[in-house]
């Protein structure tokens, strides 16, 4: 952890908060308009073409572009396929100089931060569903939205080999976690990465230590074991929704990666504090 992320003197909380997604027409375009805001642009699928200021950006599906107050910038979409992005606006009164240089040193665009696409959803759903909407923590939720995304590309954070993973696992990574639930083979990875499968496990042996589906598995693992600590699912229920074809075959990799079976998994998180 990085000193700076708990300083609120450095990272003060925005005095307004927007969530969104839209999906565009293929060939839609927008501008010219000034940024009000620091905003996080998440492509969920299509492209996005944008000039901020006279500088060029291209956006590929599974990629953030981060904008700042006074820009001007010009949207083109994807010319050939309807683009769908998500987005967050933080803002502030007068954005703190801190923040500003820090923004402004990282990549303006770069693949989607571990967590940033669930948690801007999040965010877009407790705007469109909850009422009232609880605004304090939506304003939270957002600054943590940027946290994630500043501390995936902090450089003091990538060593001198580069740790940022290459635009095809990134594609492969987002995929991932947008397609859990459902059934995936090596051949919708490289799909949807745009590479061939045995490239993309080269690219995966490489830069994420197994291979792609090894990597499916484990996230499902993941995502599953949050499943049985925080919600009252039964474990088939939970085996299903993440991507499970049964709830034995979702047992055994619970064991592998834990040591523990699913109840025992739950058990132990649901009486940790029990006397």
């Amino acid at each position: 952890m990085i000193d700076y992320v708990s300083d609120s003197d450095i990272w003060p909380l925005p005095a307004k908060v927007v969530f969104g997604d839209v999906s565009y027409n293929a060939g839609a375009s927008f501008g010219p308009r000034i940024q009000p805001d620091v905003q996080l642009v998440l492509i969920i699928s299509g492209s996005l073409r944008v000039r901020v200021n006279q500088t060029n950006h291209h956006v590929a599906a599974g990629h953030v572009i981060c904008q700042m107050p006074g820009g001007e910038e010009h949207y083109r979409f994807d010319r050939h396929q309807p683009t769908e992005h998500t987005w967050v606006s933080l803002t502030y009164g007068g954005l703190p100089p801190s923040i500003a240089a820090l923004l402004r040193d990282l990549p303006p665009v770069a693949p989607f931060a571990p967590g940033l696409d669930e948690s801007v959803r999040l965010g877009i759903q407790l705007q469109y569903t909850a009422r009232p909407a609880p605004w304090e923590a939506m304003r939270r939720l957002a600054l943590a939205c940027l946290l994630l995304h500043v501390q995936d590309l902090d450089p003091q954070r990538v060593s001198s080999s580069d740790r940022r993973v290459p635009t095809p696992v990134a594609r492969a990574l987002a995929y991932v976690d947008q397609q859990l639930s459902h059934p995936m083979s090596l051949d919708n990875l490289a799909n949807a990465a745009c590479v061939s499968p045995a490239h993309l496990t080269r690219l995966f042996r490489q830069h994420v230590d197994c291979t792609p589906m090894a990597y499916v598995w484990r996230r499902r693992t993941e995502r599953g074991a949050n499943l049985l600590r925080n919600t009252g699912l039964s474990i088939s229920e939970v085996a299903y929704q993440v991507g499970f074809v049964s709830p034995h075959h979702f047992s055994r990799l619970m064991r592998q990666h834990t040591g523990k079976s699913p109840r025992q998994l739950r058990q132990s998180s649901w009486h940790s504090d029990a006397g």
